[in-house]
């Protein structure tokens, strides 16, 4: 406030020693405009698109994978709100769901709403995708493919961090997880895949109470447990008042996911020809057993493509499993009827009395 009634008395002072009303009148129309270019550039400000993530998705392949570091955007990715976006008076949220290969190369893409705002903010995320370039997941130093999720998140002018009086802000979100034969039973019975839900969040940020509204109690209430899951993940900033922390209500969208994998085929590989691997001479004298396990991936021709040791038993039995592993020929597992290229995990034994 002072500094604002310094810059008041510059400009007024400026203004009277200016001798021209000509003059006089071209500065009040700049300041005009220069005020009104601030105040917009405030209030654009307080209204923003944060993309947070990665966060790796595992399959029942994977789920014992741990990777060395997930995919990194090469370069930044913003999302400005626009003008539609900016009348919006509560948060939205949407996901970004998508698989980069081994390359670095991000391939099907999906940017998922949820009703409401949460359906504009993912459509104009999608329109600022431009096919971003990736630094690819690393597994034992190795590059390897992995599915990731980003999220987006949008909070509006009253949730704003420069306010003395402020709504929650939203700071992390989640799905809310369901079995797939759940999800197929919501699309089969056509009830909506979004809950809507009053929280109760306290002084901390915290999520003290959820409601359901009227529309979607029914069966909102059979995914309590889940709900409870997915808001053990989501993060606020509680409201304020004078500048001060308070407890207050927020509404939100919460959107029922399936287990969300790789870009899953119909049907896996299925092996044409498995060599066993060859016991390696130099392991011969212990004669001690082993397990390594592989992971690599089957392209459309069935060939095995980038093997690598998610973990072994023993060092002495990991080039003797790539070694075998490389000899093997599937038959490709298909998508729509198309061979499409799939990851596979692999635990491959080793016993010398066999």
């Amino acid at each position: 406030m002072v500094v604002c009634l310094q810059a008041l008395l510059f400009v007024f002072s400026i203004f009277t020693c200016l001798p021209c009303l000509h003059f006089r009148g071209n500065l009040i129309c700049f300041l005009v405009s220069l005020f009104s270019f601030s105040f917009f550039a405030v209030g654009a400000a307080a209204q923003d698109i944060t993309i947070s993530g990665p966060v790796i998705l595992r399959d029942d392949s994977s789920d014992a994978i741990q990777l060395d570091t997930l995919p990194a955007l090469k370069s930044t990715w913003d999302v400005s709100p626009d003008e539609k976006l900016r009348q919006l008076d509560e948060s939205a949220h949407a996901f970004i769901v998508l698989y980069v290969d081994e390359k670095g190369v991000p391939l099907k893409p999906q940017f998922i709403g949820g009703g409401g705002g949460n359906n504009y903010l993912a459509y104009l995320v999608q329109g600022s995708w431009t096919q971003p370039t990736f630094h690819p997941a690393k597994l034992n130093g190795n590059p390897v493919g992995a599915s990731i999720r980003f999220t987006a998140i949008f909070n509006p002018a009253s949730a704003s961090e420069k306010n003395e009086d402020a709504i929650p802000r939203v700071l992390a979100v989640a799905p809310v997880p369901v079995t797939l034969q759940q999800y197929k039973d919501l699309r089969a019975a056509k009830q909506s895949l979004v809950i809507v839900a009053g929280l109760r969040i306290d002084e901390s940020g915290a999520v003290t109470g959820c409601t359901f509204s009227k529309e979607t109690r029914k069966h909102a209430e059979d995914f309590k447990a889940e709900v409870d899951a997915a808001l053990a993940l989501w993060k606020f900033a509680p409201a304020r008042a004078a500048g001060k922390p308070i407890a207050s209500n927020l509404s939100i969208r919460l959107l029922l996911r399936p287990p969300e994998y790789d870009p899953a085929p119909e049907a896996r590989p299925q092996p044409v020809k498995r060599p066993p691997p060859v016991y390696p001479f130099a392991m011969k004298k212990s004669g001690v057993s082993g397990v390594v396990t592989v992971q690599f991936i089957v392209n459309k021709k069935g060939d095995v493509e980038n093997p690598i040791v998610v973990r072994s038993s023993h060092k002495g039995f990991e080039d003797a499993a790539i070694d075998a592993v490389r000899k093997w020929k599937f038959k490709p597992a298909t998508k729509n009827g198309k061979p499409v290229a799939a990851r596979m995990q692999i635990p491959i034994n080793f016993n010398l009395n066999r």
